[in-house]
C-alpha cells in the first residue's frame, strides 16, 4: 500500500515537473507560486487518495452488504433498527458535505497563500533588505500565517465533530440492540452469539457510511 501510494504520487510529481521542463514551447505558468506548490504537493496526494478510495470502496461495498445479510439472517428485526444510525450517519455527512468543501477550500487557499508569499519574499530578499523592510514582511508573513490557522482549526474542529457524532450514532445503535435484543433473547428467538455479532458489526458499519 505504501509503496503504491508513493509511487503514484511522485509519478504525478515527475510527471509535471517534466512537461514543465522539457515540453516544447514556452512552459508560463499560469498561477502563482503558492498555487503551484499546492498543486505539485496536495492536488497529488488529491488525485492518488481518490484511486486508493476507489479500491476501498470495493472492499466497504462486499462488507456492508456482507454484513447486512448475515444480521438479517439473525434477525430481521434488530438489522432494520441498525440500519437506523447507519442512515442517520449518511444523510448527515451528505448535509454537511457543501461545508465540509468550503472550509476545505479555504484552508487551501490560505495555505497557497502562506506558500505564495514565501517563494516571492525569498525571491527578492535582497530588495526588502535594501529598503528595510523586514518588518512589515515578517508582519505580513504572521497575518497569513494566523489566518491559516484559523481555516485549518475550523476545518478539523468540523471534522472532528462529526467524527464524534458518528461514534455516538454507533453507541446509540448498539444500546437499541442491546434493549430489543434482550427482549428477543428472553423469548429464546435470539441467542448470545447472535446479539454479539450484532455488536461488533454495528461500530464498522456506521464507521463506513461516514466514510462514504
Amino acid at each position: 500500500f505504501t509503496t503504491y501510494i508513493a509511487r503514484l504520487e511522485l509519478l504525478i510529481r515527475r510527471n509535471l515537473l517534466r512537461h514543465l521542463m522539457e515540453a516544447p514551447g514556452t512552459r508560463q505558468l499560469p498561477v502563482s507560486t503558492g498555487t503551484a506548490m499546492s498543486t505539485f504537493r496536495e492536488d497529488a496526494e488529491d488525485v492518488a487518495e481518490y484511486m486508493e478510495n476507489l479500491i476501498d470502496g470495493l472492499g466497504v461495498a462486499i462488507f456492508v452488504g456482507s454484513a447486512l445479510w448475515v444480521l438479517f439472517g439473525i434477525d430481521a428485526g434488530l438489522a432494520g433498527i441498525v440500519l437506523v444510525p447507519l442512515a442517520v450517519a449518511l444523510l448527515l455527512t451528505a448535509s454537511l458535505s457543501n461545508r465540509i468543501r468550503s472550509h476545505r477550500e479555504r484552508m487551501r487557499t490560505a495555505t497557497e497563500r502562506v506558500t505564495g508569499f514565501l517563494g516571492d519574499l525569498f525571491g527578492s530578499i535582497e530588495s526588502v533588505k535594501a529598503a528595510g523592510k523586514e518588518e512589515p514582511m515578517l508582519d505580513h508573513l504572521a497575518d497569513v500565517n494566523a489566518e491559516r490557522r484559523d481555516a485549518a482549526l475550523s476545518d478539523s474542529a468540523l471534522t472532528e465533530i462529526l467524527r464524534t457524532i458518528n461514534r455516538n450514532l454507533a453507541n446509540i445503535g448498539i444500546g437499541a440492540v442491546l434493549l430489543a435484543g434482550a427482549a428477543s433473547i428472553a423469548s429464546g428467538s435470539l441467542t448470545v452469539g447472535g446479539l454479539t455479532t450484532f455488536l461488533v458489526y454495528i461500530p464498522r458499519l456506521t464507521g463506513n457510511m461516514a466514510w462514504v
